[in-house]
């Protein structure tokens, strides 16, 4: 319907926890000497991006490499 917005994902089930899908990784920073990323989640808009530590993203390899491909100045994991 015009001006409604469309139903957002629920977040996926894996071994009894859930997980919502990574859709893009948009910045990095470190925060009291912990590393962390923006993340923009599958099926949902700018406003629910949120800022999340990188053991969150576990399930997201490649979204993290592409993004230090894209961005090879952006705060990464010295062991990445």
């Amino acid at each position: 319907f015009p001006g409604q917005r469309p139903s957002r994902p629920p977040p996926i089930e894996v071994k009894d926890k859930y997980h919502y899908e990574v859709n893009e990784i948009l910045d990095s920073q470190i925060v009291r000497g912990r590393l962390q990323y923006l993340v923009r989640w599958k099926g949902y808009g700018p406003e629910d991006d949120t800022w999340e530590p990188q053991k969150n993203l576990d399930r997201a390899p490649d979204k993290l490499r592409d993004f230090h491909r894209q961005n090879p100045t952006k705060p990464r994991n010295p062991r990445d």
